[in-house]
């Protein structure tokens, strides 16, 4: 059971890699429950450049979401939006134990 309600429904679109030419193999999607907060802010990227997020998607536990996907989800305005995670840092209780992913958008 979640800390906070998982409303919100995303689509991971991750690629399964390529072959010796360089070509994809094709993707799989994944679809997650989460809570999704807009807000625009400037965030420090896994490369530490200062970049622009707008929205922070907390996922139950550890989620497995990496750099190289892709999220897809739609706003209460009915838009569509893809983007890549800017930052993925896992949430962790006073015992040190991991409860939610937090990754910025």
């Amino acid at each position: 059971m979640s800390l906070i309600p998982m409303k919100d429904t995303v689509v991971i679109v991750r690629s399964k890699g390529y072959d010796r030419w360089g070509e994809p193999l094709g993707t799989e999607e994944i679809e997650l429950k989460c809570r999704i907060d807009y807000q625009f802010q400037v965030v420090k990227n896994d490369k530490g450049e200062d970049v622009v997020a707008k929205a922070t998607l907390l996922f139950d536990k550890i989620a497995d979401i990496q750099y190289s996907d892709k999220i897809t989800f739609t706003d209460e305005f009915g838009v569509q939006h893809t983007e890549t995670p800017i930052s993925i840092s896992p949430l962790k209780n006073i015992s040190g134990n991991p409860i939610m992913t937090r990754v910025v958008v």
